[in-house]
């Protein structure tokens, strides 16, 4: 279901999901090229907030820096091509983005996080900040804890990509189709 919805709306949850679960994938075989997929996420940043927690607790130090490498890469690219007008434009818009997450009644139905649930809930801003604060160390925790024991690889990365909809209080329905993976792995 997130396919046809992510087609529908014409979102890169397809992309985002080949650059997470990619880097997911070739992490124990090819490390810096797992790491590039993953700063190649810093168009969404958001879905990347789990990864350096488990890079963490394995030791991962090339990916990490391949990670950074390619991040700092790729953004620095954009502002040689495009100049830095995106980039102050990001900055001045955060705030709406901010106002969007806390008060777009119609938009909470479409987003799995625990900010959204809370607030289709009746729970006040500060509330559902607090909730989502405590899925996220929940979360991260249990992630740290998973990549630091002798799971399968393919169970470890399926708890990260649950655990990132545990940790991020913004995404839309179409930032499910990385779920494909964990289905596959655990299917």
């Amino acid at each position: 279901p997130a396919t046809v919805n992510n087609m529908l709306v014409g979102q890169n949850g397809a992309l985002s999901a080949a650059l997470l679960g990619g880097g997911l994938v070739m992490l124990s075989r090819h490390p810096v090229m797992s790491g590039g997929m993953f700063g190649l996420l810093v168009y969404k940043p958001h879905l990347l907030v789990v990864v350096p927690f488990a890079l963490l607790a394995i030791g991962a130090w090339r990916t990490m820096a391949a990670t950074v490498a390619s991040a700092l890469g790729v953004s620095l690219l954009s502002m040689v091509v495009f100049g830095a007008a995106p980039w102050a434009s990001f900055a001045q818009n955060a705030a709406s983005g901010a106002q969007a997450l806390e008060y777009g009644s119609a938009h909470w139905s479409k987003m799995p996080t625990v900010f959204a649930a809370l607030r289709l809930l009746g729970a006040e801003v500060p509330l559902a900040y607090g909730g989502q604060g405590i899925a996220a160390v929940l979360a991260i925790a249990a992630v740290f804890r998973m990549w630091r024991g002798a799971a399968a690889l393919p169970l470890r990365a399926s708890a990260l990509i649950f655990a990132t909809f545990l940790v991020i209080p913004y995404a839309f329905f179409y930032d499910l189709v990385v779920l494909i993976f964990p289905i596959l792995w655990l299917g």
